[in-house]
């Protein structure tokens, strides 16, 4: 079984979310900037918590819903394509750490829009990266403390 594969069927732990040097969750803010209308802000909050919540009951679908990533390994991400007869569809990630031996407990990094087209990579390059800064802080608190 492969990385993808053992973080999508594995269940239980928890969701953390990053908080910066001043303790403000920015993840959060994140996701609750998402959308270019309320509407849309609410369907991806709700396509965000079920996916969440599949991943604490083991039932994220591989390559679909789950991938690992490439340029950080240590990184993966949640993926979305959300839009409706109204609301034209978007590509949005999540890209988080997992740590099967503390629960597991996944630490979400970076929540964006992921655009289409050439700059789409590049925007999703920026995001993997800061996920990935946010990580190695991340683990450098928790060392130190």
């Amino acid at each position: 079984m492969g990385a993808t594969e053992a973080v999508a069927a594995a269940s239980g732990g928890v969701w953390e979310f990053y908080r910066d040097e001043r303790g403000v969750s920015v993840v959060k803010i994140e996701l609750s900037g998402a959308g270019g209308s309320d509407a849309e802000r609410a369907m991806i909050l709700a396509e965000v918590k079920r996916v969440m919540r599949a991943a604490l009951e083991g039932r994220l679908k591989p390559y679909v819903e789950l991938k690992h990533i490439y340029r950080n390994p240590l990184l993966f991400e949640l993926r979305w394509e959300i839009g409706d007869a109204v609301i034209p569809a978007r590509l949005w990630r999540l890209y988080f750490g997992w740590h099967s031996n503390l629960g597991p407990l996944r630490v979400a990094f970076k929540f964006g829009e992921k655009p289409r087209g050439a700059a789409g990579r590049a925007v999703q390059d920026r995001h993997i990266d800061e996920a990935g800064s946010r990580y190695a802080i991340w683990l450098a608190r928790r060392a130190s403390s």
